[in-house]
């Protein structure tokens, strides 16, 4: 759909703080989780290649939640690798990779072991 589901947004939210974001960075992830922020307008210069796959994962992950990725969401996450200048072989790679986590744990879920696992592929790919 076309905006995330407070569930969604909450989740995404609690895990750039959990993770460690502040500052511009999570005001940056808030606006976009929030929908006050058009994609295309948005700066994370200062994210690590290896937090803004992280970050791509989680968008991944929670565009996956209930009926799989639609249109909407397929663009909107189009333009978040746009946007964190990620390559389309690293989203492919961290798609394949949700999937197969999602696949193994309890439904679709995003336990402690999940995003452990999550950030460590996406520290080394």
């Amino acid at each position: 759909d076309d905006r995330l589901q407070y569930g969604e947004s909450e989740t995404i939210s609690f895990v750039a703080r959990s993770e460690g974001y502040e500052g511009d960075d999570l005001a940056a992830i808030e606006q976009i989780v929030e929908g006050s922020a058009d994609l295309t307008s948005v700066s994370l210069p200062t994210l690590s290649r290896p937090h803004a796959r992280f970050l791509f994962s989680l968008a991944y992950w929670v565009a996956t939640h209930g009926y799989g990725v639609v249109s909407s969401e397929a663009a909107m996450l189009t333009k978040l690798r746009d946007l964190l200048t990620l390559p389309a072989a690293d989203c492919e790679a961290i798609e394949r990779t949700v999937r197969a986590i999602v696949a193994k744990s309890e439904g679709s879920k995003l336990t402690h072991e999940a995003l452990a696992e999550l950030k460590s592929f996406c520290a080394q790919i």
